[in-house]
């Protein structure tokens, strides 16, 4: 468990798979299998994994995905 999927459009990569394609169907977001919560923005998404790290995708153009960069 843990695992997390998005859909939808992905014009900002916030179906966090690494593309750029839009899927009517849900997609395993890359690289997070242990997610204990989840929360999404507008065109952003984050997930509270189960020690405590905190992973975000999707668009960052005023530094919502919290990696320091704009």
């Amino acid at each position: 468990g843990g695992a997390v999927t998005c859909w939808g459009n992905n014009d900002y990569a916030q179906l966090g798979n690494g593309g750029s394609e839009n899927s009517a169907r849900p997609i395993e977001v890359a690289g997070v299998d242990d997610a204990a919560a989840v929360v999404a923005g507008i065109v952003h998404t984050c997930a509270l994994r189960t020690g405590g790290a905190v992973t975000c995708w999707g668009n960052n153009d005023y530094a919502q995905l919290g990696n320091g960069k704009l």
